[in-house]
């Protein structure tokens, strides 16, 4: 998890794993709805806020907030691919 957050934030985690795929291997035990993701980012948030300050934890926020956004949608339309 920190490899794939430095890749987003820096470009230097050297994360190369499909993050969808990563989601996509619980939806058979957890349901990964937009609901599911709006408390991840909720709670992501609110540790960014209580931990750090300035332009890098904005772009943190703004950054979780589109995963948060599109993750969803892509497993829903990769679930009726299948």
């Amino acid at each position: 998890m920190v490899q794939f957050w430095r890749t987003i934030m820096f470009g230097d985690g050297g994360y190369q794993r499909n993050p969808l795929m990563a989601h996509m291997k619980w939806t058979s035990e957890v349901r990964m709805d937009e609901q599911k993701f709006q408390h991840w980012l909720d709670l992501f948030h609110s540790t960014i806020d209580e931990l750090f300050s300035g332009p890098n934890a904005d772009l943190m926020k703004m950054r979780s907030a589109n995963m948060a956004t599109m993750l969803p949608r892509r497993i829903k339309e990769f679930q009726n691919l299948s």
